[in-house]
């Protein structure tokens, strides 16, 4: 007789549970055939096993398919040493311990005897009522809903999942549980109570919440401050609020205190992506202008947003904002046309005071400080205050690291004083924050050449530039003379080093050679006007 499967391809099963399925399909249906064959299969008692196989099948499947993606969250129980005599001993060690208080050891004892015998609900139950013992409602409401799967019309393990949760704050699942105990036992007193205690903390929370969303959308919070408080301080408040927030995770008060606390520690991209969770309204909009403005953004872009939201102004935390705002950009457009009129010392005055807002000493929010240090550098600089232009692009940097405009201007600063080598190191650091940057490999290639012949197309800038033990000293370092110089001294350097970095004889060179010049040449213009006025005397 020829054998049906000779050349039959044999293929194995991707995977052990398409395996197991394939097995339980066929012992099923054989299964069935066998019960048809003996006229059993109308009978209840088959159909009743039946159904629970099926049952169990479709389970076990259900089971197959969350172990293969991944999302299945295994037991702490199931590690497979299952032995229930030991569990039994540990169950009456835990009895012992629970009877005289020591419920630490109670707890280590009935933690015990559920890994070892974790199809007992009792053991399950028991490690809850250890853990409540304790007050450690997690533990308590992970173990009683651990019995109550096994067994659902346990009354005892329904009742402390209902006190769990609701001590965890979790009302809804307090409620149902509870529910489910009175229905169990109608007259027991403390599952009625239970009850009732759970319903009205339900309804106490929707109300708060209720509360919470009106005062978010009509911005009833109190504002930020506008300037910093120390980094402990700031350390703090973000760990009470994340503390808050794992407490009670749907408390509008709570998250919007975090998204505060993330601003304060100019953390703008965490505070943006916890601010999506905030109800919708003036606060969410407020905490969005306060991340904006303080992240770098455009001061009068987000005072004009914010005074345009309906009902900002009936807000008192945003119009003080407003206020604020308006105040800020009122003075960068005095900044501004301060500049543009070469009243430079006008705008040294009037960005110091903007630094120093409501009058006190605190410092305003970092990356608005930087920026205001790094134009205040430029007020410097015009005026030939290199030392003073370099001090404020220092603590621009130390508040905003990664500020690229501040170290390609510093950059440029300390090639114009001849420390080609430090001005190379912050091209280095451009680099790496702004690699397209228009003339960058041309101008380190200058600087690297600079840096080995000692100076710049023949040209060092003298490293006495810096000193400073007076006003007039400095301007005489500029032009290269010693304090004591003669009017006549003067009126020969000054015409050497202007014609050395007149901006037409840089025309040919990079960009960045041109603002050297361009800073070097208004530099020698500021010192020779402040050393020799018109009566040609030295000052």
């Amino acid at each position: 007789m020829e054998d049906a499967t000779k050349g039959a391809r044999m293929e194995a099963c991707p995977s052990p549970s398409e395996a197991g399925a394939i097995w339980r399909s066929f012992e099923m249906e054989r299964f069935l055939q066998q019960a048809r064959a003996m006229g059993l299969e109308t009978s209840p008692t088959f159909q009743a096993a039946w159904k629970e196989l099926v049952e169990r099948s479709e389970s076990l499947d259900e089971l197959a398919k969350e172990q293969e993606s991944g999302e299945r969250k295994r037991p702490w129980w199931a590690d497979g040493e299952y032995d229930a005599c030991t569990a039994a001993r540990k169950a009456e060690e835990g009895h012992e311990h629970y009877a005289r208080r020591r419920n630490e050891d109670a707890l280590t004892s009935f933690t015990e005897a559920a890994r070892l015998a974790p199809q007992c609900d009792v053991h399950h139950a028991n490690r809850a009522a250890a853990a409540m013992r304790l007050r450690r409602w997690d533990v308590a409401a992970e173990a009683a809903e651990d019995a109550l799967r096994i067994r659902p019309e346990g009354w005892k393990a329904r009742m402390r999942a209902g006190e769990a949760r609701k001590k965890l704050g979790d009302l809804k699942q307090a409620v149902q549980h509870f529910q489910v105990a009175v229905k169990m036992d109608p007259n027991h007193p403390r599952a009625m109570r239970g009850l009732e205690e759970a319903t009205r903390a339900l309804h106490q929370e929707e109300e708060d919440r209720s509360n919470e969303r009106t005062g978010a959308q009509k911005g009833q919070r109190k504002g930020l401050e506008l300037c910093l408080e120390t980094d402990e301080e700031v350390a703090v408040l973000l760990q009470t609020a994340e503390d808050m927030c794992k407490a009670q995770p749907k408390l509008e008060a709570a998250k919007t205190a975090k998204v505060e606390a993330l601003i304060l520690c100019r953390r703008y991209e965490d505070a943006r992506e916890a601010l999506r969770g905030l109800t919708d309204g003036l606060d969410k909009m407020r905490l969005q202008v306060e991340i904006e403005w303080r992240s770098g953004g455009d001061v009068q872009d987000a005072w004009k947003e914010l005074r345009g939201a309906p009902g900002a102004q009936a807000s008192e935390s945003c119009r003080l904002l407003i206020q604020d705002l308006e105040r800020m950009a009122e003075a960068r457009k005095q900044v501004d046309g301060a500049m543009d009129d070469e009243r430079y010392q006008d705008a040294i005055e009037l960005l110091t005071q903007a630094m120093q807002l409501d009058g006190n000493k605190k410092a305003a929010p970092l990356v608005y400080n930087a920026d205001l240090l790094l134009k205040r550098a430029e007020a410097y600089c015009a005026r030939g205050m290199r030392v003073e232009a370099l001090q404020d692009l220092n603590q621009c940097l130390d508040f905003v690291p990664e500020h690229s405009e501040a170290v390609k201007f510093r950059a440029v600063l300390l090639e114009a004083s001849g420390r080609y080598e430090d001005a190379l190191a912050d091209l280095f650091r451009l680099q790496d924050l702004d690699a397209t940057s228009p003339g960058l490999l041309e101008s380190m290639a200058r600087l690297a050449a600079a840096c080995e012949k000692g100076g710049l197309d023949g040209t060092a800038a003298p490293a006495s530039m810096f000193a400073k033990d007076g006003l007039g000293e400095s301007h005489c370092a500029v032009l290269e003379l010693p304090p004591d110089a003669t009017s006549a001294q003067v009126r020969r350097a000054y015409r050497k080093l202007a014609a050395q970095w007149h901006p037409d004889k840089w025309m040919t060179h990079t960009e960045d050679a041109k603002k050297v010049a361009e800073v070097r040449f208004r530099e020698i213009q500021v010192a020779y006007e402040a050393l020799l006025p018109q009566d040609g005397k030295i000052r």
